[in-house]
């Protein structure tokens, strides 16, 4: 950026120099304090991009630069930098040509005004040179053209149009266009072609016979498209004559061959693009755009290094070099793309090179396959032989096992019979019997994670065998455990066998007790929630519908994500030997998925675990409520508009509920973390919300980043998120909390709600 300043203080120089480095490191810059300074400045080093000028200075005034500048460059813009400038006099400054004010003691506006003003300068000089391209382009190009106002009177004609018809501009220019045609052109034209273009705003092809000046005639078809005024209202048309002979029929025929493929190309079901072969975009059709997530200007600015994983780039640079030697002409492999919200897209690319005529490489083409849904699936299904296979295992050790244990138990019990008197022997047997039954229990946990053991289903009401269990928790988990419970009162049915529900309920709770080994609040929950095909998506084990989910969350230590992954599989514990068997979590596992349910835990270090059951809800009959459309609730969620800061350090979660809002009416702007929202606030002026994590990295979580923007603009709505509920942090907090997971409709009745609030009823809401 090469930029003139034109100031009599040093001091605010080196102001100005120091500001503009922090947005433009390549800063170029020179100091000028005299009319005759810049005028030197503009003939020995033409090219400046911005001139930035003080407004009081004791020899040169701003009146005064601004006339040079008009004489000397007016096309470069002027800033003024000023201490203060009254409002009156800024607006005269404008007038006179001043592009913008800054004020000194808001010298941090300096950059965006400098690249602002630059920006300006650049898209006058393209939009000239496009005007000056399509007037030569008007003229010049071989083709007739007229254009002719609301009057139907000719305003400006192609050279070609006059050369067609044999007249000079001048018979031409404002008379009326069926002047030139013959008397039955004329009449169609003006009854109803004319009409039906203003009354449309454009026309279908029409054939039309015009006169030539030597008294012949020329059949022509006429293609018109809309001439429009800022506000949109037509006010003239311009007009593509086609000369109807076979050689132009040709062209019309090449030209919708082209359009065919061009329509064929944007629409195609795949990805498609093509690539120049230094790796800049020629075109890239609908499809991929939209699994990439960018919008079209967005990623033809990119090259496709920009966006392809770097673990996969030298394998993508080794397959080019062998099409460019002509060792190979085309290829197909799998590799992964990373999208705008950081994501990854495993794809699959078919590339082909495509030469021209004399041979040599013009360009790549690919097609482009999402396999997203393919490797959720691979996964859904690794997943399911893994658990299949470990369940068929230790279903067989728990049958062979209860066999084993049964011998024992008959024979002790026999034993003990024999030995009645006898003190020390019945409690020796008696030890024995325990301990064989608690064998009997552990084989019981085996079968229920296998899915062997035998359910007996009843459909109950979850809210009653909850109440049913809590006094049994009490005595189980110890005084230093605080017992919470958290049941809506508008429960479905659900259809399970009680006995194992009451087991797995009890297994979590136990769970959650060993992670406060200095006592903490347990809270149970039961609500109703609809399963929906995102949530499908990401927890591979669910199914659609309508479900009751039962929580358990402690306020224990909490586990890494790693850990979290693993806590189902059987035999894993973190406890010490000999304080548990491992396979607690795991019989929870498989009644969920015997009970046609799933499981999901969410977790952070630190704060706390919540462990879910989704179970299936049944009517009084025991007959299952049907899966909903996925459209339902989005369709009964209110629908918004407005801009959405979305902060989210999860990316399938960050992508899902960005796409979620956007289905909502939103628009959305998405960060990983704090900074990159408080970046996102200094670019974008027209956020309606933040809608923010609470946990994140980078040693900033939701509460203090809302804290950071409230600060910046007072009267900014607020909505913080978390897998915990507001009880669970600290006191004190002010804003809004909606709990994940969310279904659209929560969600969009909690950003409805946030952005219905107003500020101060927002700072009464904690707890």
């Amino acid at each position: 950026m090469r930029v003139l300043i034109v100031e009599d203080a040093e001091d605010d120089v080196f102001l100005i120099v120091r500001q503009l480095k922090k947005d433009f490191p390549d800063l170029v810059w020179r100091h000028a304090e005299t009319a005759r300074g810049v005028r030197e400045a503009f003939l020995r080093e033409p090219g400046w991009k911005v001139v930035l000028c003080d407004y009081q200075m004791p020899s040169f005034t701003v009146d005064e630069c601004l006339h040079l500048l008009q004489e000397l460059a007016p096309d470069v813009p002027l800033i003024v930098v000023s201490g203060a400038v009254g409002e009156e006099r800024a607006v005269d400054l404008m007038r006179m040509g001043a592009t913008d004010i800054i004020v000194k003691d808001r010298m941090f506006r300096l950059g965006n005004a400098v690249r602002r003003a630059h920006e300006a300068v650049v898209e006058r000089a393209e939009k000239v040179r496009v005007e000056h391209k399509f007037q030569q382009l008007y003229t010049e190009t071989p083709v007739m053209l007229h254009s002719v106002d609301q009057d139907s009177r000719i305003a400006a004609v192609s050279n070609f149009w006059l050369q067609k018809l044999g007249y000079e501009r001048e018979e031409v220019i404002g008379r009326k266009l069926v002047e030139f045609m013959t008397p039955a052109s004329a009449r169609q034209q003006e009854s109803n072609a004319l009409q039906d273009y203003f009354r449309s705003g454009g026309s279908n092809s029409t054939d039309c016979e015009m006169r030539k000046k030597d008294g012949g005639v020329l059949h022509v078809r006429l293609y018109a498209v809309a001439d429009r005024d800022v506000a949109g209202n037509i006010v003239g048309s311009l007009t593509v004559l086609h000369d109807s002979t076979n050689e132009v029929a040709i062209t019309e025929k090449l030209g919708e061959s082209e359009e065919r493929f061009r329509q064929a190309f944007r629409s195609a079901g795949s990805g498609m693009s093509l690539v120049r072969l230094d790796g800049s975009w020629i075109e890239a059709n609908d499809r991929l755009v939209e699994m990439l997530g960018y919008d079209r200007p967005e990623l033809q600015s990119r090259q496709w290094r920009d966006i392809t994983h770097p673990e996969d780039l030298q394998h993508d640079q080794s397959i080019f070099l062998r099409m460019l030697s002509g060792e190979i002409d085309t290829e197909q492999w799998e590799k992964r793309y990373i999208r705008k919200d950081g994501s990854i897209l495993p794809v699959m690319v078919s590339v082909g090179l495509v030469r021209n005529a004399d041979g040599a490489a013009s360009y790549f083409v690919a097609q482009v396959a999402d396999l997203s849904a393919q490797k959720a699936a691979e996964a859904k299904f690794a997943q399911a032989q893994k658990m299949e296979a470990v369940g068929n295992l230790t279903g067989g050790i728990a049958h062979d096992f209860n066999n084993i244990l049964g011998v024992i138990l008959g024979n002790l019990q026999l034993l003990q019979r024999r030995v009645k008197g006898d003190h020390t022997l019945e409690s020796l047997a008696e030890d024995a019997i325990d301990v064989t039954r608690r064998g009997a229990g552990l084989t019981r946990q085996l079968l229920a994670f296998s899915r062997h053991q035998q359910l007996e289903p009843q459909v109950v009401r979850p809210e009653t065998l909850i109440d049913k269990i809590l006094p049994v928790l009490q005595r189980t988990l110890g005084a230093h455990i605080k017992i919470e419970t958290n049941i809506d009162t508008d429960l479905k049915l659900i259809k399970v066998d009680p006995v194992q529900l009451e087991s797995a309920i009890l297994n979590l709770c136990i769970n959650s007790r060993d992670a406060m080994s200095e006592g903490g609040t347990l809270t149970i929950s039961a609500a109703r929630t609809t399963v929906e095909k995102q949530h499908v998506e990401v927890t591979k084990e669910a199914h659609e519908g309508e479900h009751i989910r039962i929580a358990v969350r402690d306020s224990g230590s909490g586990m890494s994500q790693e850990v979290a992954a693993k806590i189902f599989d059987p035999f894993f514990t973190t406890k010490e030997v000999g304080k548990g068997t491992g396979l607690g979590l795991s019989m929870v596992y498989g009644f969920a998925e015997q009970s046609g349910g799933h499981t999901t835990v969410y977790s952070e270090i630190g704060t706390g675990t919540i462990i879910s059951i989704y179970l299936p809800c049944f009517d009084e009959e025991g007959v299952a409520v049907p899966a909903l459309p996925s459209e339902v609730s989005a369709t009964r969620a209110p629908r918004g508009t407005g801009t959405i800061l979305l902060v989210e350090d999860e990316p399938q979660f960050r992508r899902i509920t960005a796409l979620q809002l956007e289905e909502l009416g939103y628009q959305v702007i998405a960060a990983e973390d704090a900074q990159s929202a408080l970046d996102s606030m200094d670019y974008h002026d027209d956020i309606d919300l933040l809608f923010t994590d609470m946990v994140m990295p980078g040693g900033i979580d939701g509460h203090q980043l809302a804290d950071k923007i409230r600060a910046l603009k007072p009267d900014l709505p607020i909505l913080l998120t978390s897998g915990f509920p507001r009880a669970a942090f600290a006191e004190g907090r002010s804003y809004p909390l909606v709990q994940k997971p969310f279904t659209v409709f929560e969600l969009a009745c909690a950003v409805e709600a946030a952005l219905a609030a107003t500020v101060p009823a927002l700072e009464n809401t904690s707890g």
